[in-house]
C-alpha cells in the first residue's frame, strides 16, 4: 500500500489518491497481514475510479475488458466450480474473440 501511494505522496503524479475505505469497498484492498496491507490491482483497476461520466454524472462509459468477456463465456459454459482441462481446452477452441477467430488452433 505505501509503494501504491509513494508517488502521490512524492508529488510525481496525483493518480492513485483513493483512500484505504474506497479501495475496501471495490474489494481492492488485500488486508491478509494487517502490517503490509496490499492493493489488488486489476480489481483497483476495474473500479469506477477508471469510468469517465459526463458532465451531469448521469451516465458514465467504462471500458469493457475483452478477457472478462471471455471468461464470463467459459463460465456461463461451464457452470460448475471446477472443469476438466480437456472441456476448457475445447471451449476455448471453439471461443472467437476480436483478435482471433474460431476455432482456434
Amino acid at each position: 500500500l505505501s509503494n501504491f501511494y509513494r508517488p502521490f505522496k512524492q508529488r510525481i503524479h496525483s493518480y492513485f489518491i483513493e483512500r484505504p475505505e474506497y479501495l475496501r469497498s471495490l474489494g481492492s484492498l488485500d488486508e491478509t497481514d494487517p502490517q503490509r496491507p496490499s492493493v489488488i490491482v486489476p480489481n483497483f483497476l476495474y473500479g469506477r475510479s477508471f469510468c469517465v461520466s459526463t458532465d451531469g454524472g448521469i451516465q458514465s462509459f467504462c471500458c469493457v475488458d475483452q478477457c472478462n468477456v471471455l471468461m464470463e463465456s467459459l463460465e456461463r459454459s461451464i457452470s460448475h466450480p471446477v472443469a476438466s482441462p480437456c472441456l476448457i481446452a475445447e471451449l476455448v477452441e471453439v471461443l472467437p474473440s476480436d483478435t482471433v477467430a474460431a476455432p482456434r488452433n
